[in-house]
């Protein structure tokens, strides 16, 4: 079976067509893979991008880690940030339980210390989502020596899911 090339004009028009529809999706494709915490948005005037439980969970455990690694006390000393991603009402809680006898161990990692690689090494696992609820299993560290499974409950307040709880798995 042999090509015709008689009609070279239809298939230049196909050809650009398509090369149009490419470079129209190209920008929409490029917005949707923007970074949700630099705020570099191709489009302003486009709707804010809200995390799902589990792109919560991930963000948070890499800041909270990489903020433990270097010493910092994230509850105390990043309080802003820490309410981007847990609910005013656990970050109360743990003020709370500070003042009356102190905390006896790190809240969200369930462990009075922690290993090297668990600020490296973050797997999260699928949310389970029941209506404004979801829980999401965060396991911290890359072998089986060092691996710690956390279980947490996040609730969605007005539109972005917020940490309410840590335990372990």
């Amino acid at each position: 079976m042999r090509r015709s090339h008689g009609n070279n004009s239809t298939a230049w028009l196909g050809a650009l067509l398509a090369t149009a529809l490419l470079a129209s999706a190209q920008p929409a494709r490029a917005q949707i893979g923007a970074g949700l915490d630099s705020g570099a948005a191709l489009n302003p005037q486009a709707q804010p991008q809200f995390r799902a439980p589990e792109q919560t969970a991930e963000v948070f455990y890499k800041w909270y880690m990489e903020a433990l690694y270097t010493s910092a006390d994230p509850l105390f000393k990043a309080p802003q940030h820490m309410a981007e991603f847990v609910s005013t009402g656990l970050i109360a809680d743990l003020q709370k339980r500070n003042r009356r006898k102190g905390l006896h161990a790190d809240y969200f990692i369930q462990a009075q210390n922690f290993r090297e690689d668990w600020a490296t090494d973050i797997a999260v696992g699928k949310p389970r989502i029941v209506g404004k609820w979801a829980t999401v299993a965060v396991t911290l560290g890359a072998t089986e020596q060092t691996r710690r499974t956390l279980v947490l409950t996040l609730a969605r307040e007005g539109r972005e899911w917020k940490i309410r709880m840590v335990r372990l798995a």
